[in-house]
């Protein structure tokens, strides 16, 4: 049986991080020339670096790796969901105005970035573990 739990080969890692250094001057640019913190124009490459560089094959890339992923993952998606739900509470629920019906949305990909980079840190620190 071949071992096909991710599809990215290890080299998608080095591409990950060149999109991590690319979003990050995508904010920095966007700040210096505009003076805005535009975060969806960061997370959006930024969310797919840490896809990348999640689903990557590992050097060693064996059952317990596999195992050690998916927990890592099952417990970053639901920390982040948490961490949004509070945010969404504390922004919209107390800085809500009639007037103006303006409520502050997260984009899908500040989510996905969050969740990403929980999992791979909670995945780091369960590898290290062992």
């Amino acid at each position: 049986m071949s071992n096909n739990y991710f599809q990215y080969p290890y080299g998608f890692r080095y591409f990950g991080f060149g999109l991590m250094i690319l979003s990050i001057v995508i904010l920095a640019y966007r700040y210096f020339q505009f003076e805005i913190l535009d975060l969806t124009s960061f997370c959006t490459p930024f969310a797919f670096a840490l896809m990348f560089v999640f689903f990557a094959k590992e050097e060693i890339n064996d059952e317990r790796i596999v195992q050690l992923k998916f927990k890592a993952l099952s417990q970053g998606i639901p920390i982040a969901a948490l961490i949004f739900s509070g945010l969404d509470y504390l922004v919209n629920f107390h800085g809500y105005s009639i007037e103006t019906d303006s409520w502050f949305t997260h984009s899908a990909f500040e989510y996905l970035s969050v969740a990403f980079l929980l999992s791979l840190s909670i995945f780091e620190f369960l590898k290290w573990r062992e």
